[in-house]
């Protein structure tokens, strides 16, 4: 599957690499891993207006208060304590006085931890919002996408056609997180169905369909141009949920249209070419999320 589409691509000319210089070297501070550039993040609200939550880290992690920009200490064992919200800052097992915020962020990339049994990869953003605990997980894209996908999806489905819906999710998430206007997370949890790392997916091939399309997205631009813009479309299962968002004038893509195209052999990228005609495909690799134009109001697609 995947040296057809990239044959695809190469022959259309449509292969985009992230061109803006100094992506990662713009990171400051603690919160860098210098050396070692990081694949683009989502920030995503798991939890609102608790009173408390139970939080678990089962490694080895970094504290920091996000609001001064500070390490507040390493911790080379892992933790499972109330969090609360206290009149005069955050408690978490101690008391962490005058601080309303904190960054738990693991050591290790496998190092995952836990809000009331829920579990989670990724870096845990904690704030305390007028006496209630709200979490915002800010996790790898395509660690985001294997879980909202893992819940969408609930029936086999061939390479070529998940290759297809995978990447066209992939376009919406790129969109969300350039676009969103909160400066605290990008999408709301509940409302996109999802639930963390705790989940196995139902779908063979949805791991390979993720790895071998890694940093593909459709974009607005043609394939000559420098510029990735991604956009917002919906993944539906069926023909008939796909109409209806487009007699809304919104982008969609129908899982089981898809899947009709796939099995006449067509490719994933011909698939997408057919329900997204004035796009390409571009191949964003390590390429941050400031570095991609942002959006918010574009043409919605029509076939």
């Amino acid at each position: 599957m995947i040296n057809r589409l990239l044959a695809c691509l190469v022959a259309l000319g449509s292969m985009h690499t992230c061109l803006e210089a100094g992506m990662w070297d713009s990171v400051r501070g603690v919160f860098a891993e210098a050396d070692k550039p990081q694949p683009p993040t989502i920030k995503v609200l798991v939890a609102h207006d608790a009173d408390a939550l139970t939080v678990e880290v089962k490694g080895k992690y970094n504290l920091y208060d996000p609001f001064k920009n500070k390490l507040i200490s390493t911790r080379f064992v892992g933790k499972n304590h109330l969090m609360q919200p206290l009149s005069d800052g955050l408690k978490w097992g101690e008391k962490f006085p005058g601080v309303f915020q904190l960054l738990i962020k693991p050591d290790n990339t496998n190092t995952t931890t836990l809000i009331d049994g829920i579990e989670y990869r990724g870096s845990l953003y904690v704030y305390d919002i007028g006496g209630t605990i709200s979490i915002v997980n800010e996790v790898d894209i395509e660690d985001y996408l294997h879980s909202i996908l893992s819940m969408q999806l609930n029936k086999p489905q061939s390479a070529e056609a998940l290759a297809a819906v995978v990447i066209a999710a992939r376009t919406h998430t790129y969109h969300s997180a350039t676009t969103a206007q909160n400066p605290y997370w990008h999408v709301d949890g509940a409302k996109v169905g999802y639930q963390g790392q705790g989940i196995t997916s139902r779908i063979n091939g949805l791991d390979q369909a993720l790895a071998s399309t890694r940093y593909m997205v459709m974009n607005l631009k043609g394939p000559t141009s420098n510029e990735i813009v991604p956009f917002s479309l919906q993944v539906v299962q069926s023909n008939q949920e796909r109409n209806a968002i487009l007699e809304k004038g919104l982008a969609g893509l129908s899982v089981d249209e898809a899947e009709d195209l796939a099995q006449k052999g067509n490719h994933a990228a011909t698939i997408l070419s057919k329900s997204f005609p004035n796009t390409s495909i571009s191949l964003i690799h390590d390429c941050p999320l400031d570095a991609i134009k942002d959006v918010a109001d574009n043409t919605p697609l029509k076939p």
